[in-house]
């Protein structure tokens, strides 16, 4: 059965997941922005990619393909192909892949999900007792599975502190309007920042500093988390994908709006922000009383490792 992944639109941050999942299953990622095409051909060279625009898009998609992969929930999907489904008289499958594990994530789109691709029991029992629950296909982490089948990209860092602040959503969780100016401008000269803007997020540059980077069109997540010894973020899913290192995590609580995932370290408040770095030094010493939790909290959200060959016999056996 044909089957391809899709980005639709300049969603530069579904890249490092549906991309993914293309590379692990060797099937073809339709694109239609110019951007994202040019941002797989440097970090995805081995996926195949249909670059088609908007206006081909429709008819190519319908006719050479009976099932989706993407982020796009069916709702989105029909209003972009319905019409070209119904002059072509076929009804493409789509299958729901998330774009990370966010505390944050509004599941009321994916009503009309038949078949979701899940993390783990974290992400499915979100689905339980919602009407026309999608059936749920455990992936665990497939995406640190293919990464650590690379080689690791010659970034011009290691041991750093990231910041990986969300965009600014519905729920005003982003810290990054509030936080960025300090943690550049108090910046210690031991350390090294490497700031990854979310793509929603509006253009931003800052000052020039030996021991700072601003790491933007960098789509894989992994390689950047290896190299990374100390996470600041909000309510991004980053911080999920940290709990893979087990390493000290600090979060701007920017909303004042308690997550689950700020159980796996310190929070900071918005009238602290501007003492980041004193926070850290106070805390670090002590931060091996949050490694239980987040081990805990890994096992909950990406389940126990299996070969990507089970993996990938179980999503073609739902097709």
């Amino acid at each position: 059965m044909s089957c391809a992944g899709l980005i639709y639109g300049p969603m530069v941050h579904h890249i490092d997941h549906v991309a993914v999942l293309c590379c692990l299953l060797n099937i073809p990622l339709i694109v239609t922005d110019e951007h994202v095409a040019h941002l797989m051909q440097l970090y995805y060279p081995e996926c195949q990619v249909l670059h088609w625009d908007y206006l081909q898009v429709a008819a190519l998609l319908v006719e050479n393909f009976e099932t989706i992969f993407c982020s796009l929930p069916r709702l989105m999907f029909d209003d972009a192909f319905f019409l070209m489904q119904t002059l072509q008289g076929k009804h493409v499958k789509t299958i729901w892949m998330p774009h990370g594990n966010s505390d944050k994530e509004n599941l009321a789109p994916l009503c009309n999900e038949t078949t979701a691709l899940v993390y783990g029991k974290k992400m499915a029992n979100t689905f339980l007792n919602k009407p026309q629950a999608p059936h749920p296909i455990f992936m665990g982490n497939f995406r640190q599975l293919y990464w650590r089948q690379k080689v690791s990209y010659p970034l011009p860092f290691n041991n750093v502190i990231l910041y990986a602040p969300t965009w600014n959503d519905f729920e005003n969780s982003t810290s990054f309007f509030e936080a960025t100016s300090h943690l550049i401008h108090n910046l210690p000269k031991e350390m090294t920042l490497v700031i990854k803007p979310h793509p929603n997020l509006p253009p931003f540059d800052c000052e020039e500093k030996p021991n700072l980077y601003l790491l933007k069109d960098f789509p894989p997540i992994y390689p950047l988390l290896e190299r990374t010894s100390i996470y600041i973020g909000d309510a991004s899913s980053i911080g999920y994908d940290f709990l893979a290192f087990n390493r000290p995590m600090f979060f701007l609580n920017q909303n004042r709006k308690p997550t689950h995932l700020m159980r796996c370290g310190i929070t900071i408040d918005p009238t602290d922000y501007g003492k980041i770095y004193e926070i850290l030094a106070h805390h670090l010493p002590n931060d091996r009383a949050f490694s239980k939790i987040r081990e805990e909290m890994y096992a909950d959200t990406f389940g126990k490792e299996q070969p990507w060959e089970t993996i990938q016999k179980e999503i073609f056996s739902k097709l």
